[in-house]
Formats: structure tokens, C-alpha cells, sequence
């Protein structure tokens, strides 16, 4: 059995004080489940708001994590595919694996909460097809061949996302071959 922590971060000022100290907080909670030897620590991307609004970009605070932490598996649950480029996505999250040593597990959804796709001018209605498209163009952006996909929503460019460093692309490895339930 493995042992996890997920953090919905409900930001509230009054409460909770300056928006950096409760980031510090968050980062301390992580470092000590590690130390308390849990396997995962997972953090939830939400947009606008005092619900999870204070992790609009998962990437970049779990970047700053690894620098705290030396083995618990950091993860995203989950990273709102039809609220971003595809392309942008996986080089974000494949920065974040480099940067941890090949820590980061990557949960990815179509959202949960109408007033994030509102304010950024998305259509739920084109959910289901946009994430379906991004999960492709992301499997294959990890893959170890070019990018060759054509879709109703996005064109990209054929091309790698390059992972510098010695990292091992633990995101590749758990992603790449099981996408196919996610997207039928």
C-alpha cells in the first residue's frame, strides 16, 4: 500500500494571511509528509479563486517543491487539458519532471468548474473533443518520435519536446502507452 497527500488549497486572506506564506506553508506540508515517508504528494489546478485558485500553474509550484524534497512523487490532479495549449503543457510538465528528477506524475481532466471556463473564454460544450485532442498531441509530444497530428481544434508543428538534463522522463514512461482509456 502506498500513502498519499493531495492539497485543494481554499485560499482565504483573512484566514490564511499573505498568499507567499501560504505557499510556504503548503511547501513545508509536502516536505514533512515526506519525511513522514508518504509515496505522493498531489496538488489541484483550479483558476479565479479562493477554491484551489492559488495553483493556477501546478508546474511551477511543483518545480519549487522538488527543490525542497528528494523522493515523495509529486503529482497533479488534474491538469485542466481543454483550458490550455497542449504543446505548452507538455513542455511545462516535462521542465517540472527534468527539474525533480523524474518525479512528477501527471493526472489530467477536463475541469470541474463552469466559471473557470467562463473566464477563459472557453466552451464546455468542446470539453470532451478539445481534451481528447490535447491528450494526443501531449502523448505524442513525450513519445520519441515527431509530432504528426492534425485536429479540429489545434495544428502543431512536427517536433519533440526536448527534455535536457539526465532526468528519467518518469512522465513519459507512465504516460505515453495509457492514454487510450482516458480518451475512448
Amino acid at each position: 500500500m502506498k500513502f498519499g497527500s493531495h492539497i485543494l488549497p481554499t485560499y482565504m486572506p483573512e484566514v490564511d494571511g499573505a498568499l507567499a506564506d501560504y505557499y510556504r506553508c503548503m511547501f513545508e506540508q509536502i516536505v514533512e509528509v515526506e519525511k513522514l515517508g508518504f509515496d505522493q504528494a498531489w496538488v489541484t489546478e483550479h483558476h479565479f479563486g479562493g477554491y484551489g485558485g492559488t495553483l493556477p500553474h501546478p508546474p511551477t509550484f511543483l518545480s519549487a517543491v522538488a527543490q525542497m524534497t528528494s523522493s515523495i512523487r509529486l503529482g497533479v490532479a488534474v491538469a485542466v487539458l481543454p483550458l490550455h495549449s497542449p504543446l505548452e503543457l507538455a513542455e511545462a510538465y516535462a521542465m517540472a519532471d527534468v527539474i525533480s528528477n523524474g518525479r512528477i506524475d501527471f493526472g489530467m481532466g477536463k475541469g470541474s468548474e463552469p466559471v473557470e471556463y467562463r473566464k477563459f473564454g472557453a466552451s464546455r460544450d468542446e470539453a470532451t473533443a478539445r481534451f481528447s485532442e490535447s491528450a494526443e498531441i501531449i502523448r505524442q509530444a513525450w513519445s520519441d518520435a515527431p509530432i504528426n497530428f492534425h485536429g479540429q481544434f489545434s495544428n502543431p508543428c512536427s517536433g519533440r519536446i526536448r527534455r535536457s538534463g539526465s532526468a528519467p522522463s518518469a512522465v513519459k514512461r507512465r504516460f505515453v502507452g495509457r492514454v487510450k482509456w482516458a480518451t475512448t
